[in-house]
């Protein structure tokens, strides 16, 4: 099966936006202090929209009928990984201002013990989303020499997916963020 998208024919409708959020007060007792997380999303999401009311920002991104998948990097464990309590704050500022429940949420990555090693819990957390693991795939995608499989995660269950990746080196590009995600 060839793959339906392509670079080659994608088409820019508008420039990018990066915001670039920093607050030294996110880091408390070593770990990410998911208030501080929430505050650091909405400035974020008022920069990249331009519209300073939250409900209107993030309406602008998701729809109340949006299922969201979050892809999470916790391959380093507890010592590298996306860390939960950022994953907890981004799902709460979204239940909290577009009104999707945690219920269409699920953060995910392909391995089960790495997402245990790096602190999320398999199941479904105290506030109701789904924590899982990559187990099913889309049939083979072809392009040139590149071969992939998408995680059914993507492809049937959400209409949204936000990528949390890390900065981390990588061999051939320099740096990866979420390249291989």
């Amino acid at each position: 099966i060839a793959c339906p998208y392509s670079l080659n024919t994608a088409k820019s409708v508008a420039k990018s936006k990066v915001a670039i959020i920093s607050n030294p007060a996110v880091w408390q007792v070593g770990r990410p202090d998911p208030n501080v997380i929430k505050v650091m999303l909405n400035d974020g999401i008022r920069f990249l929209t331009g519209n300073n009311d939250l409900v209107r920002s993030w309406g602008t991104v998701f729809h109340p009928s949006d299922r969201i998948a979050i892809k999470v990097n916790p391959i380093a464990r507890q010592t590298g990984s996306t860390k939960p309590e950022v994953c907890v704050a981004l799902a709460q500022t979204i239940n909290e201002n577009a009104n999707i429940p945690y219920d269409q949420m699920v953060i995910f990555d392909v391995s089960g013990d790495d997402l245990i090693g790096a602190g999320y819990p398999l199941g479904v957390t105290k506030q109701g989303i789904r924590v899982c693991q990559t187990q099913d795939y889309s049939e083979m995608f072809y392009k040139d020499d590149v071969k992939a499989r998408i995680s059914r995660i993507i492809t049937d269950e959400c209409s949204a997916l936000i990528n949390v990746p890390l900065l981390k080196t990588h061999k051939s590009a320099g740096i990866s963020v979420a390249l291989k995600n």
